[in-house]
């Protein structure tokens, strides 16, 4: 019964964050990994958050516990590395070099570019602005779905 209920924190904080409710969202993550500890899609979530939060060590230790979890996404590990660089334990030429190697959809790939942008550039505005300029909320949507085909297969 957990990993059901799990899965409605999950549903209700990733509804919280799509409203950019920050603390919400958190909250429901924390709960559904509470609930269902091998949900590598909860700590994704949540490491996102903290990654936004600017709680770097945090985040880092999410998305380590996420890539474990799924060692085939390869969202995690660059999120991960995305962290490391933040905290200069990576290069962004690393970064990079796993980015360029990942088939990221058209919507995750733009973050990265920004990220990598903003550790070259030291410009924070990039990462986001990037971001917003080729995400649209139908694409979010789409990319949304194709993940979760992704993970019916």
């Amino acid at each position: 019964m957990a990993p059901d209920v799990a899965r409605y924190y999950y549903d209700r904080g990733s509804n919280h964050l799509d409203k950019n409710d920050l603390s919400w969202a958190l909250a429901d993550f924390n709960q559904a990994i509470r609930l269902d500890d091998g949900d590598a899609r909860a700590y994704s979530a949540r490491g996102a958050i903290r990654f936004a939060q600017g709680n770097f060590a945090a985040a880092a230790r999410d998305f380590d516990q996420a890539q474990r979890l799924m060692p085939v996404n390869p969202g995690s590990s660059l999120w991960l590395l995305a962290v490391q660089v933040r905290l200069g334990e990576a290069s962004v030429d690393k970064l990079a070099q796993a980015v360029d190697a990942a088939r990221l959809d058209d919507c995750d790939k733009p973050f990265f570019t920004a990220e990598i942008e903003r550790a070259r550039r030291g410009d924070a505005v990039a990462l986001f602005t990037h971001a917003i300029e080729v995400c649209t909320p139908d694409r979010l949507a789409r990319t949304g779905a194709l993940a979760e085909a992704r993970r019916a297969r």
